[in-house]
């Protein structure tokens, strides 16, 4: 059967790998941003203070709650807008801002470890974006100290900062289309062969 439809299996064949080929090579350039934050403290915990409030155990339970905060406000559409426009402003396209907006995502991996995730369409605009990021994060967690506290604060550290590029996998995509089109080309012989019965 497939003998007497050689060229149509090998057309559909060859017509899905090429197809996959051209997908992959119009695939849209964009980078994957990795920022890694911790939280600390400003200043030094006085030693001899007793406190119960500043031990170990008080100061991981704070690390965690503000933790959530600052994860909570980067998923916030209001903060993603904030920082897109910021952005907007810095000679990227609403398109390219749009691109930030949508996969900027925050994890807490720890009780004072966030991990920040975004993408965008040149590997320039991760360093705004991190700047721009820092920038807010920072003011809101500074809204949150009480004037007259004496006490250290929390402040927000980078401790990394990684931007890679994102490829299309080719030879994943490539395998994928051989086999997929040789089962369309298969099914295609077969409807032809049923057809013409």
């Amino acid at each position: 059967m497939i003998k007497r439809g050689r060229k149509l299996f090998l057309g559909i064949w060859l017509v899905t790998v090429l197809a996959t080929f051209l997908v992959l090579a119009l695939w849209p350039v964009s980078y994957k941003a990795d920022l890694a934050l911790n939280l600390a403290r400003e200043g030094e915990i006085e030693a001899e203070s007793s406190d119960k409030d500043f031990d170990q155990y008080y100061i991981l339970q704070s690390n965690q709650m503000l933790g959530g905060n600052i994860v909570g406000w980067i998923k916030n559409e209001a903060l993603k807008e904030k920082v897109a426009t910021r952005l907007e402003k810095k000679e990227l396209s609403k398109k390219q801002a749009e691109l930030l907006r949508r996969t900027l995502k925050a994890e807490q991996l720890g009780p004072g470890f966030i991990q920040v995730q975004f993408k965008v369409k040149e590997k320039k605009q991760a360093q705004q974006a991190k700047e721009e990021l820092e920038k807010i994060i920072k003011s809101k967690v500074d809204e949150l100290k009480n004037k007259e506290q004496k006490e250290p604060w929390f402040k927000v550290v980078t401790v990394a900062f990684a931007v890679k590029k994102s490829e299309p996998f080719w030879l994943a995509g490539l395998v994928v289309s051989v086999v997929m089109g040789f089962w369309l080309a298969l099914g295609g012989v077969m409807l032809k062969h049923y057809w013409q019965k």
